[in-house]
C-alpha cells in the first residue's frame, strides 16, 4: 500500500507500475509491469472495479489487458514500443477470476509483416489459464518515424 492511497496493492516482485496517462488503460490501474528479454508482463489485482455484477473479473478486463500485452509484444519484437491500432483480437474465455485474485499476461509476437503484426498469449495465475488470444496489430509505414519509445529506453528506465 501507499501512503497516497491506502487501497493500492503492493506491486509482485520485479513489477513496476504501469504508467498512466489519463488514458483509457487507466481504467485498470493500478496496473503493474515488468520487462525483459522476453518481452512484457503486466499485473492485476482483482478488485471490485474489475468485477462484473455476479462478482467476477468482468470479461472487458481480460479484453483490455490482451490488448495491451499483444501490442506490447509485437513492439517490443520490433524494438520500439508505439501505438500500433488493434485490427482483430480475438479471446477464449477459459475460467474466471474473483476479487483479490492477481492475473498475469504472456505474449508471444508470431510475425510482422510490413504493415501488420501478429500475437498471441495468454492470461493466467496461480490456478491455470483464465484467456487465451490473440490479436493483429497495424504498423505504421515507417516505425522508425513513429512516436514511441525505444525497447531499450524503456529497460533503461525501470532498471535505474
Amino acid at each position: 500500500m501507499t501512503e497516497d492511497n491506502k487501497n493500492t496493492p503492493q506491486a509482485p516482485p520485479g513489477f513496476q507500475p504501469f504508467p498512466e496517462d489519463g488514458g483509457f488503460n487507466d481504467a485498470l490501474a493500478p496496473l503493474f509491469m515488468r520487462i525483459d528479454d522476453d518481452g512484457m508482463t503486466l499485473a492485476l489485482l482483482i478488485d471490485d472495479q474489475h468485477c462484473n455484477p455476479i462478482g467476477i473479473c468482468h470479461g472487458a478486463v481480460y479484453m483490455c489487458l490482451m490488448d495491451i500485452a499483444l501490442n506490447a509484444a509485437v513492439c517490443h519484437d520490433l524494438g520500439k514500443y508505439i501505438g500500433a491500432p488493434t485490427i482483430t483480437i480475438t479471446l477464449d474465455y477459459m475460467a474466471s477470476t474473483k476479487k483479490g485474485e492477481w492475473l498475469y499476461t504472456s505474449a508471444n509476437s508470431l510475425k510482422s509483416t510490413r504493415s501488420i503484426g501478429f500475437a498471441e498469449g495468454k492470461v493466467y495465475n496461480d490456478d491455470g489459464i483464465k484467456v487465451r488470444a490473440s490479436g493483429n496489430y497495424k504498423l505504421p509505414e515507417n516505425i522508425e518515424q513513429a512516436e514511441g519509445v525505444a525497447v531499450a529506453d524503456v529497460k533503461a528506465m525501470l532498471n535505474s
